[in-house]
């Protein structure tokens, strides 16, 4: 984040996209991984687990479902 806000001169788009769009994401990622590990480390196995599978497949099934529900909605004559 240093460099793109301080040391190199970059387009104020593409540092806020950058900064905001891809520190962003890794650090939610980051959060996500550290949280399955605290409950796994803690003995926590099946919670861990749930947690896992169950972000994973929510999450798949709700980027399936919007694609699906914008195509009825915005695509269909």
């Amino acid at each position: 984040m240093i460099v793109f806000a301080d040391k190199w001169a970059v387009n104020e788009n593409v540092r806020i996209a950058v900064i905001v769009g891809f520190l962003g994401a890794f650090t939610t990622f980051s959060t996500f991984e550290m949280e399955i590990f605290s409950l796994i480390r803690d003995r926590e196995f099946m919670t861990g687990f749930l947690y896992l599978f169950l972000s994973v497949f929510v999450g798949f099934i709700g980027v399936v479902a919007g694609i699906e529900l914008a195509k009825k909605l915005f695509l269909q004559p």
